[in-house]
């Protein structure tokens, strides 16, 4: 059996949801028609076939339906099966209508409830696909009638029969439009509420998180003060103790930066300052800032400095930060000893800044899911301390200066981190 290729088309989850349970249901209407059929064999009515015949039928039927909605893997689920089901549905009832006397058969009504269903679980072009084919077994049952009817009066009755299937689909496709369009503005109303209350969640962190960068600074600063010995001298496990807690501090301010940054994204209050900003110096001052970290590791800082001037269309501050995460992140996931290295590619259009480790690297399916918010790679959890934000909130800032930010890494290899920014354009 060939059906039109345009016909199938991929679904989404939501889609295949909503086949899966008028599977459900085609399975139980399948269960109910074969019962009600031995149900009317066992009346004392006179029918043209042989009922043995009929119950081997009945079984083979049964078996079937078992192994087509029971054992077949579920991945063949949606509306290809379906669709495939209805279209053997009206096979089998255009059998059966055929030999219980033919279009005058009372379990014609058969057809409709096939057509409806159709018309509920599918679109337009199936629903017309499947009519259209009943309304021509119906017509050919006519032209090849087994009672005694002259052709004129077959034909009329296969016209009223065809009629009334498309006035049924008709009016079952209004009916199910209005329940579909009932469906999606509840779904709209439930997202308006979701947004609402993200919108209200957003606004609150921002303003925690707002109100704690004061007092996290101070902290630093008090801590900072007495471990320079002004008020007194320290003895080691004092001193030792107060770099503790300044390191802890420190984290907790970078972690309230985070939040604030995320909280600024989220409500839209991020605003940027785009200038004339000199690259290559502010990547040579934002790789000094880590000197001291990186000789703590032993790691080389190399960089690839251009020889002459180049400028980008950016916010300084916002690109030293995006610039400052890439080179942390860099030392952090790189082994002792090894060596970090960024260099600066020209282009026509934009600048290409690149970080190089020979670090642990990410893997294939780590590096779909850098970018994303609270995303750790699997190297990183437990052992290396992080938000997981870095990353989220470096691309946000990317791409709203107009750039792009990605990833090129291979799992024990290292990574490359790059991004691209607008050439500063005079005038």
């Amino acid at each position: 059996m060939i059906f039109p290729a345009r016909i199938f088309q991929e679904e989404t989850l939501d889609e295949k949801l909503k086949f899966t349970r008028f599977e459900h249901l085609s399975e139980l209407f399948t269960y109910t028609a074969v019962i009600a059929g031995v149900f009317l064999t066992i009346l004392p009515f006179q029918y043209t076939f042989d009922r043995t015949s009929l119950y081997i039928f009945i079984f083979v039927i049964l078996s079937f339906s078992f192994f087509w909605f029971r054992l077949l893997p579920k991945k063949y689920s949606g509306k290809t099966k379906n669709l495939v089901y209805y279209f053997l549905s009206v096979i089998f009832v255009g059998f059966v209508v055929y030999f219980t006397r033919g279009i005058q058969s009372p379990v014609i009504f058969l057809f409709y409830l096939t057509c409806l269903a159709v018309a509920a679980s599918m679109g337009k072009r199936e629903t017309l696909f499947i009519t259209g084919f009943s309304a021509l077994v119906i017509l050919a049952q006519a032209l090849t009638k087994v009672e005694d009817l002259l052709l004129s009066q077959s034909l009329s009755l296969a016209i009223l029969h065809i009629w009334g299937l498309f006035t049924t689909i008709i009016f079952g496709w209004f009916i199910f439009r209005e329940e579909r369009i009932a469906v999606r503005a509840h779904q709209e109303d439930h997202i308006k509420g979701v947004k609402e209350i993200t919108q209200v969640k957003d606004e609150f962190v921002f303003i925690i998180t707002s109100k704690l960068v004061g007092p996290t600074v101070t902290l630093r600063e008090f801590i900072n003060m007495i471990l320079s010995g002004r008020l007194g001298e320290l003895d080691t496990d004092q001193k030792d103790l107060l770099i503790k807690t300044d390191e802890n501090s420190k984290r907790l301010e970078l972690l309230i930066g985070d939040m604030l940054d995320l909280s600024k994204i989220e409500t839209g209050v991020l605003r940027l300052d785009v200038e004339k900003v000199d690259l290559g110096e502010l990547v040579g001052k934002t790789l000094s800032d880590f000197a001291l970290k990186a000789s703590d590791k032993r790691i080389s800082l190399l960089y690839d400095m251009p020889k002459y001037k180049i400028f980008v269309s950016a916010d300084a501050a916002r690109l030293h930060e995006v610039i400052a995460n890439l080179i942390d992140n860099a030392i952090k996931y790189s082994n002792q000893g090894s060596r970090v290295k960024v260099g600066v590619q020209i282009k026509e259009d934009y600048i290409q800044v690149d970080v190089n480790d020979n670090g642990l690297g990410i893997s294939v399916r780590g590096q779909k899911h850098l970018f994303e918010k609270f995303y750790r790679a699997d190297k990183g959890k437990g052992k290396i301390k992080g938000s997981g934000l870095g990353l989220f909130i470096s691309r946000e800032l990317i791409e709203r200066q107009g750039g792009e930010i990605w990833c090129d890494s291979k799992l024990g290899k290292g990574s490359t981190f790059s991004f691209k920014l607008p050439r500063y354009k005079n005038g």
